[in-house]
């Protein structure tokens, strides 16, 4: 199971398996797949890139800009940026956290913010402690 962070995604995801994909027919050997063509087998990668494409064009986003990868990439990033390379990598389903720092693009402003943050905290624990 991949962790989610998307309040209602199960719902929808079971409410989409029970009563939309019934009324999508398979060819054998694709009775499993989640999404399914008009031919009755899985979608394709390119056919997922050039849909979503499709549809950011409609919605007035520059062409070229975002793709899949590319939005898995910035879930990747969000998640780094919140501080939980653990969950980062479960949700990411990369077996070494190496990879899901390396896919992940933190911003290295975002990086020195963030140790800054941490130094400060120290500072003021250790203050603290010496005041006692």
């Amino acid at each position: 199971m991949v962790p989610t962070t998307v309040p209602g995604i199960v719902d929808l995801i079971d409410w989409y398996r029970e009563r939309i994909r019934p009324l999508y027919k398979s060819l054998e050997g694709f009775e499993d797949s989640v999404f399914v063509s008009e031919h009755g087998t899985r979608v394709s990668a390119s056919t997922v890139d050039s849909r979503l494409a499709e549809h950011l064009q409609r919605a007035g986003f520059k062409k070229g800009v975002y793709s899949p990868h590319s939005l898995r990439r910035s879930m990747v990033t969000h998640e780094l940026m919140r501080g939980d390379a653990e969950f980062s990598r479960e949700k990411a389903r990369h077996k070494d956290a190496k990879t899901t720092t390396i896919y992940g693009k933190v911003p290295q402003e975002h990086v020195m913010r963030r140790a800054r943050s941490l130094v400060r905290r120290q500072l003021q624990d250790a203050t603290a402690e010496s005041d006692k």
